[in-house]
């Protein structure tokens, strides 16, 4: 008799899944933080998700792992948040990836796609043995702004300034435009956005949109957001999205949207700046090794179709 019950998350579950949450450790590379946020009120406006693509592990009526189905159905996939209590990678998280799994099916997706953490081993088999292959790496980068050089030059004709509120569609279609085509990029909504910029850490403020006289070149979107491998540890900077639009590529003006990102984090006070990049975009890795960022760990996507 298995020792483990698989279910749907109710409403009724928030303030376990709250507590559970602030023990676990997530087999992908990041925790399901916007989500926490908005079950604790701590985002103003909830994200919104489904139920039944939600899943917690039970064992004696206690949670010990949970796991999000996040439909894309504009790519065709659908990807994988996993947390697990610390040391209880076993038949209960094989069940929350088998009921995940089920569930990718019921809509449709083509594909599953799951981030892990290179180094560990567990994980990795575990996906393994459940048909999933690695497909794409991406790297953990950082830099430590003091000391740092990161404003240069000035360009005569760009200027920065942040996200306004009122200008999300047109920042939405910025940022969709900026990365049609890129290896797993599901096109973004509004609403998306919105429920983003309203994350704590997150905000307006912290977008900062260069300009070529009133046309958008790019932009770097920033965040103060605790580290994801030590709870509770000092703010650090990240940049959680960096674009240029497709007709302003070519120029030389990443460096300029880059830094203007990493001076408007140099400004609040903060000392470290982390950042995820593909390892198979060889500009954006010479445009952020040249800034000064150095790996610091990597992820490794894995899929099942």
């Amino acid at each position: 008799m298995d020792s483990h019950v698989i279910r749907n998350y109710r409403s009724a579950d928030r303030d376990r899944y709250v507590r559970f949450h602030a023990g676990a450790e997530s087999i992908c590379r990041f925790e399901d933080t916007f989500l926490l946020a908005s079950l604790t009120g701590e985002s103003p406006r909830p994200i919104e998700f489904s139920e039944e693509d939600f899943f917690l592990a039970e064992e004696r009526g206690i949670i010990v792992g949970a796991c999000r189905v996040i439909p894309e159905p504009a790519i065709d996939r659908a990807a994988l948040m996993l947390l697990i209590e610390p040391g209880s990678l076993g038949e209960a998280v094989a069940g929350l990836l088998q009921a995940a799994l089920k569930r990718a099916g019921d809509l449709n997706a083509a594909r599953v796609h799951a981030d892990l953490r290179e180094e560990d081993s567990a994980a990795r088999n575990l996906f393994t043995s459940l048909g999933f292959k690695p497909v794409r790496r991406y790297i953990e980068m950082a830099l430590e702004l003091e000391g740092a050089s990161i404003a240069g030059p000035e360009h005569e004709e760009l200027s920065h300034r942040p996200l306004e509120p009122g200008g999300e569609v047109e920042f939405t279609e910025l940022q969709n435009r900026a990365f049609d085509g890129s290896w797993g990029f599901c096109p973004n909504t509004t609403t998306e956005i919105i429920e983003q910029l309203n994350a704590p850490g997150y905000g307006h403020h912290g977008v900062i949109i260069t300009y070529h006289g009133d046309k958008a070149v790019g932009y770097c979107w920033t965040a103060e957001v605790n580290p994801p491998d030590q709870k509770g540890g000092a703010i650090i900077g990240r940049i959680h999205m960096m674009g240029i639009a497709p007709e302003f590529r070519g120029r030389g003006f990443g460096k300029y949207v880059l830094s203007s990102g990493l001076k408007h984090l140099t400004d609040k006070g903060i000392k470290t700046v982390e950042l995820t990049m593909d390892d198979d975009n060889e500009a954006a890795h010479s445009l952020y090794k040249r800034a000064g960022f150095k790996p610091k760990t990597a992820s490794v996507w894995y899929e099942k179709k």
